[in-house]
């Protein structure tokens, strides 16, 4: 689901048409925060709203965005995983604490929790955080 998707940009700005291809992670939950700031609409303040503001990618004032921010994965109510950058944590009570760099490993078949345990310090902070500010559940595995 969170793939690289290409998000094709046209600009028109009388002395050029350019067609750009972006090669950046987003997602249709950017959709509704992006079109809200692009038309000016008043976001609700009363929840938190998934999904970032793309639109200064899109128009061409940003090169890229941030992919520090970290992006999570639910299914439902149940909090699954986060991806920072170019690490993704998976946790669930099957399969246990999983670190993957999507870089390096799209497939998703190394492994690496055990080799970068302040890796999964941080992005596992970054889901009890989560979890804390929208009531999505998530649980540690037992060996946690």
């Amino acid at each position: 689901m969170n793939k690289k998707q290409h998000t094709h940009t046209h600009t028109d700005n009388r002395k050029t048409h350019a067609l750009r291809k972006k090669h950046e992670t987003n997602n249709t939950m950017d959709l509704f925060v992006t079109i809200s700031s692009l038309t000016q609409a008043t976001i609700p303040q009363d929840r938190v709203i998934d999904g970032r503001d793309i639109s200064a990618v899109l128009t061409g004032q940003k090169k890229q965005w941030d992919e520090e921010t970290p992006f999570f994965y639910c299914s439902g109510k149940k909090l699954q995983a986060v991806r920072k950058g170019d690490y993704k944590l998976r946790i669930n009570q099957q399969e246990g604490v999983q670190l993957f760099d999507l870089k390096n490993d799209p497939g998703e078949s190394f492994n690496l929790a055990d080799a970068a345990p302040q890796i999964v310090e941080e992005l596992m902070l970054h889901m009890t955080v989560f979890s804390q500010n929208t009531e999505a559940l998530f649980e540690l595995p037992p060996n946690r």
